[in-house]
C-alpha cells in the first residue's frame, strides 16, 4: 500500500496518514464488511484515500479554503464523529432481534431490496418493512442519546 501511494503522493508522512487512515477505517467496520480480496481491498481504499487527499489539497491551493488548521480541526472532528456514530449505530443493531438485526443488515449494508429480502427469508415484503421500519425506529432513538 505505502509503495503504491508514494508514487502518487512524495509526502512520507502523508502517505504513512492514509494507509493508517485505512487500517482505521478497517478495524472501524470489520463486523459489518465482507472482504474477499483482502490485499485488493486496500489498495483500492488507498486509491480513493489518495483521490480525496489531492482533491482537498487543490482547494487549499486554489484558496477555496482558507485555513489550514480549519481544515484538519474540522476533517479530525469529522472522523470523531463518523466513528462515534459508527460505534452507536453497531451497538443499536446488535441491540435488534434475530430477524430485525438480519433483515436490517441485508437490506441497509447488503443493499438488498425488499423483494430481494422477502424471497431469501420466506417473508412478505409487508413484514421485511415492518422490520425495517421498527429497526431504524431503535436506531434512531440510540442517535438522540448522543445529542
Amino acid at each position: 500500500m505505502f509503495f503504491k501511494a508514494i508514487f502518487k503522493i512524495r509526502d512520507k508522512e502523508t502517505v504513512k496518514d492514509i494507509c493508517h487512515d485505512v487500517f482505521l477505517s478497517l478495524w472501524a467496520r470489520r463486523e459489518v464488511i465482507t472482504i474477499d480480496n483482502m490485499e485488493a481491498w486496500l489498495i483500492q481504499s488507498v486509491k480513493y484515500s489518495i483521490i480525496k487527499y489531492q482533491k482537498e489539497s487543490r482547494k487549499i491551493k486554489s484558496g477555496s479554503v482558507s485555513n489550514d488548521l480549519f481544515i484538519t480541526d474540522n476533517e479530525t472532528d469529522q472522523k470523531i464523529i463518523y466513528k462515534d456514530l459508527l460505534v452507536v449505530g453497531l451497538r443499536s443493531i446488535d441491540k435488534l432481534f434475530g430477524k430485525a438485526r438480519v433483515i436490517f443488515k441485508l437490506s441497509k449494508m447488503q443493499q438488498m431490496s425488499n423483494k430481494e429480502i422477502a424471497s431469501k427469508m420466506n417473508l412478505s415484503e409487508k413484514s421485511v418493512e415492518y422490520y425495517i421500519t421498527k429497526s431504524l425506529k431503535v436506531l434512531r432513538l440510540d442517535l438522540k442519546s448522543l445529542k
